[in-house]
């Protein structure tokens, strides 16, 4: 059995595929100068669509990203002691 965390659909995301998901969001924020929705950063990154809520909400539990607008329509941003 392998060590992991179970995402939305059962599979299991490996530790390292956690980290190369919440990389990967980072790079494309700072590399869009902008903020990015949810379909952006996953068309952007290729990251499975059950990874994006442990990713997204890891990243802005650590402070590395922002969620501006509203909750229906979430945009994204680095954080800007990360820039």
């Amino acid at each position: 059995r392998s060590a992991g965390v179970h995402g939305s659909q059962g599979q299991i995301l490996q530790p390292n595929r956690s980290l190369e998901y919440q990389r990967a969001v980072l790079d494309a924020l700072v590399a869009s100068g902008r903020p990015l929705g949810k379909l952006a950063l996953i068309v952007a990154t290729g990251i499975p669509e059950e990874a994006w809520n442990r990713t997204i909400e890891t990243l802005r539990e650590k402070g590395f990203v922002i969620q501006e607008g509203d909750a229906r329509n979430p945009v994204y941003r680095p954080a800007s002691d990360i820039t």
